[in-house]
Formats: C-alpha cells, structure tokens, sequence
C-alpha cells in the first residue's frame, strides 16, 4: 500500500513478524516506526524507493536486538529512504546501508538532545537537514553527482568528518559543513556556508 503507515504500540512496545512472514516497505509507502520496534523470526524488508522513518535512539542495525528493526532476517535497500525523526539524540546504526536514495534528519529535540550521528560512512544523492543536527562522527557523507544538500532548520555539527561531493551538486539553505570536498561544479546559493 503506497502513502505513509504509521506503525505504532502503546509506548515503546513491538509488533511481531514471524516464521515465514515478511513485512515490505514498498516502491512508494512510508513505514513511520516511531519508538516502537518490529521484532520475530521473519522477514523486514525496504525496497528500493520505499521509505523508513525512525524514531528510536539506537536507528536500524542490520542484526542484534537494536534499534527499530529486530527481525531475523532484515532487509535494508540501497535504494530505499531513511528518515531520522526523533526528539533526543539518535545514531543511524549499522543497518543504515553504505548507498542510499535520501538521508533525511528530522529531529525535533531540543538542543543539544537533537544530533544524528553517522555510525557508518554513507553515499547518497540526496541530504535532507530539516531539523536538528547531523554528526558526521569522523565518517564520510558522499553526495552523489548530480545530488543535493537541502537545510531548512537543520545542520551539520562541527564534529570532524568530510562530506565529499562526487561531481556536480546544488546545496539549499543555510548549511556550515565541517569539512567539503569538491570534485565537480556545486551550486552553493546564495544563503550557503
């Protein structure tokens, strides 16, 4: 089913996938987790142009009972979308894949309860700072060619770590990047740092 799906348990509760079930976030669909967690011995799975959005402080691992995704057998697709939208500090966690279609940070904490910290170097053509901080954490945040850096609320923290631009780019609002690497022609804007 396209459009977003809010999958949500009293709390920070869990819902179970198991045996040979699979539970897909679709080309289209929005898989909105929040706090909660899906756990069970079957099958979670991001398709490439479905989107995941969490909640949890501990992100996505791709194995361990952590963070929002706690299934066997979990499926995390280069061409999938990852939204960070928490209210205290969070890390993408390992399950968060070294490519990906969109990174999104959305957290509405107060800071300093607000930063998303990379835990893995990541590539993606679009960065989508809308609110809190991102932490490059001494990893590498590659934009694609042709990719985009877009801030409305949210920034970079000054913590080390290069964002590298792989060719052409355009970056939108006001974003103080620790460190940038150019390889091809970017559109800062006007309004850029």
């Amino acid at each position: 089913r396209t459009g977003v799906q809010t999958i949500a348990t009293t709390g920070t509760g869990s819902i179970s996938v198991n045996g040979t079930g699979t539970l897909t976030v679709a080309s289209g669909a929005t898989a909105d987790i929040g706090t909660s967690f899906i756990t069970g011995t079957g099958t979670f799975s991001v398709a490439s142009g479905g989107t995941l959005r969490t909640a949890n402080a501990d992100g996505i691992y791709s194995s361990t009972a952590t963070g929002s995704i706690r299934t066997t057998t979990r499926t995390f697709n280069t061409g999938g979308n990852y939204v960070y939208n928490g209210t205290g500090n969070q890390t993408t966690g390992t399950g968060l894949p070294a490519t990906v279609a969109s990174l999104t940070v959305n957290n509405t904490g107060t800071n300093p309860t607000n930063v998303v910290t990379l835990t893995n170097n990541c590539t993606t053509a679009s960065v989508v700072l809308t609110a809190g901080k991102l932490d490059l954490n001494a990893k590498t945040l590659t934009v694609s060619s042709g990719g985009t850096v877009a801030a409305t609320a949210g920034d970079f923290t000054a913590t080390a770590g290069p964002v590298v631009f792989a060719g052409t780019a355009t970056v939108s609002g006001t974003v103080n990047f620790p460190t940038a690497t150019m390889a091809g022609g970017v559109n800062f804007g006007s309004a850029s740092n």
